[in-house]
């Protein structure tokens, strides 16, 4: 912001305000922004831009942490489904998945009412920006997206919901029913590890290297506060909904993929490795950029290799080690099957599950702006976006989750007490004495009784 300009300055009506709020929902189940520009008018440019000038913009910015409370409350309401209509386990999990039906109509029916119209003019006057600019500007979610993404995180988190009311019945349907379940524990156990341990270890090198803007590391809330209170408020609040974003744009590093950007713009594409092992914003980056050569015919200048991360990132693989072991080791305890061969069976069966989820959380995690305009009959686009690399992190989650889960299921299923009717090995003992008549112990090596004699034991 230009000096002297704060961000408590701009009054906006409470309307747009709760606009904004609803527009946050939508942002929170992957829905776009829409942002719509017509009739753009710029100081001294009078008829130089034709009236049937337009301009869209479409941002995608998923605030994760507000995406995984949606998912606990469709979660929570898809297990309460279940359990009034009752049934088997695919039963329960089918109408545990209905929830997303009104949730979805729902979303559509907002995206449809709320849209922020206030004139470009007004927000400048607000916010006390000096720019002289004219021009009508609307806000709106993406009404399409408004409608699929919240049906289908919708289906998945009540299908899971309803699917967890019968973990019992699941549980005893040996061996593929316990399998599944086992599998399902078990993923979500190398998620949740993986995403804590990825944030941990962010704050780490936060402290480490404190020349780096982190979050939540040394100094990095200190400008928004030295404006005001409410602004430094405001800020460490969108931080704080984006800290899974944060922990997954970890993960997938650590397990040897990048996270990137790439740029689709008018004339050129252009895409940029930024945060894995062998490419690192950190001492040299500067230098390197800085180095860039310049086309001799002009153009764009080429973007050079990022320096290797230094060997102390090399810790960052003990996050998919840890979690994967864990959760295989987890998903053969769950498993009850004291068997090596059930016991690997299921740590691999959750590193398939951590591989679906992986892929979910890149793709919640990406952010993106396209944007389109027209004028004259000539028209164009562009786009970017940046974050994980969603191919390569699944192909690598599956191949961390398969050996991970395979090797922490092994010492899992050691570590369960024996299967009962297995045969527990014990001391030898001498065989007991066969009986004879009547039940005589001893017979035949002590003889039949006589007619009034007690038996003999030998």
């Amino acid at each position: 912001l230009p000096p002297g300009v704060e961000l408590e300055a701009l009054e906006v009506p409470f309307t747009e305000t709760i606009k904004g709020g609803l527009l946050q929902f939508h942002a929170a189940h992957v829905v776009p922004l829409v942002v719509e520009v017509r009739d753009l008018t710029l100081p001294g440019t009078a008829g130089a831009i034709p009236p049937d000038a337009r301009f869209d913009a479409s941002l995608t910015f998923t605030p994760m942490l507000f995406t995984a409370l949606a998912a606990v409350l469709l979660f929570l309401g898809g297990r309460a489904v279940a359990r009034r209509a009752g049934g088997g386990p695919v039963s329960r999990a089918l109408s545990g998945a209905t929830v997303a039906v009104p949730y979805a109509l729902l979303s559509l029916l907002l995206s449809l009412l709320v849209s922020s119209s206030m004139g470009f003019e007004q927000f400048l006057a607000g916010a006390q920006l000096p720019l002289p600019v004219d021009l009508d500007l609307k806000v709106h979610a993406g009404h399409v997206a408004a409608f699929l993404w919240p049906l289908v995180i919708g289906a998945v988190a009540g299908f899971l919901g309803g699917l967890a009311t019968a973990r019992e019945d699941l549980a005893a349907r040996r061996p593929w029913g316990s399998r599944v379940w086992s599998a399902l524990a078990g993923g979500w156990r190398m998620l949740a590890v993986g995403l804590l341990g990825s944030f941990l270890g962010l704050q780490v090198v936060a402290f480490a290297e404190s020349e780096l803007p982190i979050p939540y590391g040394p100094g990095f809330f200190e400008i928004p506060f030295e404006g005001s209170t409410s602004t430094g408020l405001l800020f460490t609040d969108q931080t704080v909904t984006l800290l899974p974003n944060m922990a997954v744009w970890v993960l997938v590093p650590s397990m040897g993929a990048c996270d990137g950007v790439d740029v689709d713009a008018f004339v050129f594409r252009l895409d940029v490795d930024v945060v894995c092992y062998g490419s690192f914003p950190g001492p040299g980056a500067a230098d390197a950029l800085g180095a860039a050569p310049v086309p001799a015919g002009g153009g764009f200048p080429q973007v050079p290799d990022l320096p290797a991360a230094p060997p102390m990132y090399l810790l960052f693989l003990l996050v998919p080690v840890v979690a994967t072991g864990y959760g295989g080791w987890a998903a053969a305890r769950r498993s009850g099957l004291p068997r090596a061969s059930e016991g690997a069976l299921s740590g691999a069966g959750a590193g398939v599950v951590f591989a679906l989820g992986t892929l979910a959380l890149v793709i919640l995690s990406r952010a993106s702006l396209s944007v389109t305009g027209s004028a004259g009959g000539i028209s164009g686009e562009g786009g970017l976006s940046a974050g994980a690399d969603p191919l390569l992190g699944t192909l690598l989650a599956l191949a961390w989750g398969l050996a991970g889960g395979a090797i922490g299921g092994l010492l899992g299923a050691r570590s369960l007490p024996p299967e009962a009717g297995e045969p527990v090995a014990a001391a030898p003992t001498s065989p007991a004495p066969a009986a004879g008549p009547g039940g005589t112990p001893g017979w035949p090596w002590a003889g039949p009784p006589s007619s009034g004699d007690e038996p003999t034991s030998p």
